[in-house]
């Protein structure tokens, strides 16, 4: 009986051991398994930060393309102001001068005399030249 009992128990450990050997085999694939997923995971993450990172440089030259043309254009429209001012009074001035001589060969073709007295530049003064005295009615 002592006999059975041991082959028994020995046959049990042989379970026991098959079946712990199994178990570990089975812990080392699903640790397997688990360590190949979390070092796709660490890729992955990696992957997505490096996407991230170049994301965010494209977008800081985007931003700095951006800054760098509204300069350009104001700059630009500062410069497109400045020829129209100045094209505007060079026009002015150009009339002025055309109608100044227009006026004066309108004057010397009319045979203007500016030594009468009514036209003479130094105000209003009689026909003599003296002081033209102001008269009012409200006395």
């Amino acid at each position: 009986a002592e006999k059975r009992e041991e082959a028994s128990i020995a046959r049990t450990r042989g379970i026991f051991e098959m079946e712990e050997k199994r178990l570990d085999r089975a812990l080392g694939v699903g640790r397997e398994r688990l360590a190949s997923r979390m070092e796709k995971l660490k890729q992955k993450r990696s992957q997505a930060e490096t996407r991230l990172s170049d994301a965010k440089d494209k977008y800081t030259d985007w931003q700095s393309e951006q800054q760098s043309h509204v300069k350009h254009l104001a700059a630009e429209s500062r410069d497109i102001a400045e020829q129209e001012a100045l094209r505007d009074q060079r026009r002015g001035e150009a009339i002025n001068q055309a109608q100044g001589k227009i006026a004066a060969q309108a004057i010397t073709d009319s045979g203007f005399d500016d030594s009468d007295w009514a036209w003479s530049e130094g105000g209003a003064r009689g026909p003599d030249g003296e002081d033209v005295e102001r008269v009012t009615l409200d006395d």
